[in-house]
């Protein structure tokens, strides 16, 4: 959860709003972020039940209810972003990497138990948070010596 809120919270957001239709699309596209952020809290919960071996559906069925709602976050954040952020702040191979390795995350249950797999998903975001911030710092550290 607070790489998901770190990775809402980056900023920089407001920057890009042109004009009536990219706000629009900005305020109505939060429909995606806040739905599946409500998924992942029902996801999370299938997870505690599975783990604890009172869910009626498979590890790695209650492992997916956690990684999609974060993918789809992730996902819905990036496509948005598009709008308002400038070309070379976006990163798609980081979210579409990000986002295969939270679904063999959820894949992983099977073998190493949803606990597990959950944790890894929450050790990926980190690391995607991570990678961005790294990124970022490099392209305003470019930008400071072109100047």
């Amino acid at each position: 959860m607070f790489g998901l809120w770190w990775t809402y919270f980056l900023g920089g957001d407001s920057a890009g709003f042109s004009g009536l239709r990219v706000a629009l699309t900005w305020g109505y596209g939060h429909y995606f972020v806040f739905g599946a952020i409500a998924a992942l809290g029902a996801g999370l919960e299938v997870a505690v039940d599975a783990a604890e071996h009172v869910a009626h559906v498979g590890e790695i069925a209650a492992s997916l209810s956690v990684a999609i709602p974060v993918a789809i976050v992730l996902l819905a954040l990036a496509t948005l972003r598009a709008l308002v952020w400038s070309r070379e702040t976006r990163n798609w191979p980081l979210i579409a990497t990000l986002v295969v390795l939270l679904l063999g995350c959820g894949f992983l249950a099977g073998v190493v138990g949803v606990g597990v797999s959950v944790l890894l998903m929450g050790l990926v975001l980190a690391a995607g948070v991570t990678t961005f911030l790294a990124l970022a710092s490099r392209r305003v550290e470019r930008t400071a010596a072109v100047s």
